[in-house]
């Protein structure tokens, strides 16, 4: 029986690396604080100086690959292995215990930072933490016959929700309500409120994207689509995005019915390798990690590019050559329209980007 015990924790743990938010946490972080120039850009391209004011903090003894804020002020931080919740504020690291699980979500609301987790038995459960953790279980458990993916959102009015292929929890006003997808081949990429006041789910099945609406007391599915598209949740609204690396910039689709309509492409006519890494608000406050040895070519030729609805700006690039368009360590996250933070690197050079409209 033991044997059989630790074959299932090896295997969930193995499975875990698949995760892009999901890293091996290290011992305690040192600090330090630089500024990132805004150097020139040629005049060779119609690209605007960066809209961004930009701090840089390194962690070089840390390798998180979670981040969120409400602001500026207190940042949360953690990654997939080990029991603690990092706060980083005025350049120091605080560390909370939040229980030990192998894989970890973090998120929040305006009351409390929220982290979805899966433990070792392969039940998912919510952590809330407002100054002392509280655990939450869901009752819904991911066999070592599905991979592992999940994923979860906190909202202020509809409660706490995690989305997997087993099964959907949520947690409001005390209770736990547990749902149910009808494809055992939908893999969730992405639950959220939606601008029509419902939970939605995006996600992908036998190469089909999909999503599902909550309606009264079940999941339906309202979009169906089998085409060469990601769906993107931008803030609350789900789009189709497409690039490949023959393109001079992203297309973006909005949706309707189980068709993408094309909404706009960004056309660049400049020798840029956009990703799948982005972050925004809005279409007219886009933020992109692109390879351009055009445009950055002083150290890495891996750097960020925001989108104002009309015109690209140079913000910065990154000090260390990444792995590759669509395979880096890089994640996002937009406070709102002014705010951005931005986790990059990999151990031991780890690095926070916070971005500030000037």
């Amino acid at each position: 029986m033991k044997t059989k015990q630790t074959t299932r924790l090896s295997l969930l743990i193995t499975k875990a690396v698949y995760f892009s938010c999901f890293l091996f946490l290290f011992s305690a972080a040192a600090l330090h604080f630089t500024g990132c120039g805004d150097d020139t850009v040629s005049t060779n391209y119609n690209i605007d100086m960066p809209r961004f004011n930009w701090k840089t903090v390194s962690l070089n003894a840390e390798n998180f690959n979670c981040i969120w804020s409400r602001d500026t002020a207190n940042m949360y931080l953690m990654s997939n292995v080990g029991n603690k919740l990092f706060k980083l504020t005025n350049g120091s690291l605080t560390n909370y215990n939040i229980g030990n699980h192998l894989i970890k979500q973090l998120s929040g609301n305006t009351s409390n930072v929220v982290i979805f987790a899966l433990d070792e038995s392969g039940e998912m459960k919510f952590v809330i933490w407002n100054g002392a953790a509280q655990e939450i279980r869901t009752g819904i458990y991911i066999p070592d016959t599905l991979g592992n993916y999940f994923t979860g959102c906190a909202t202020d009015d509809m409660g706490y929700w995690i989305a997997s292929q087993s099964g959907i929890a949520s947690y409001n006003g005390g209770s736990t309500t547990r749902y149910y997808v009808n494809d055992n081949m939908f893999i969730p990429k992405h639950i959220y409120k939606s601008r029509q006041n419902t939970i939605r789910i995006t996600g992908e099945s036998r190469n089909t994207q999909k999503i599902y609406e909550l309606q009264d007391t079940a999941f339906v599915q309202i979009f169906e689509n089998t085409g060469n598209y990601y769906l993107k949740v931008l803030r609350d609204e789900a789009y189709g995005y497409f690039i490949n690396e023959n393109m001079t910039g992203p297309c973006f689709y909005n949706i309707s019915g189980n068709s993408y309509i094309e909404n706009f492409c960004i056309n660049t006519n400049i020798p840029i390798s956009f990703g799948n890494s982005l972050s925004g608000t809005a279409f007219s406050d886009l933020f992109f990690e692109v390879y351009s040895s055009s445009l950055f070519n002083e150290l890495s030729s891996f750097g960020i590019l925001h989108w104002d609805g009309y015109k690209f700006s140079r913000e910065f690039e990154f000090e260390v050559q990444q792995p590759g368009i669509g395979n880096s360590a890089t994640a996002f996250y937009s406070i709102d329209e002014n705010n951005l933070l931005i986790l990059e690197g990999q151990y031991p050079s780890k690095k926070l980007y916070i971005g500030t409209r000037k």
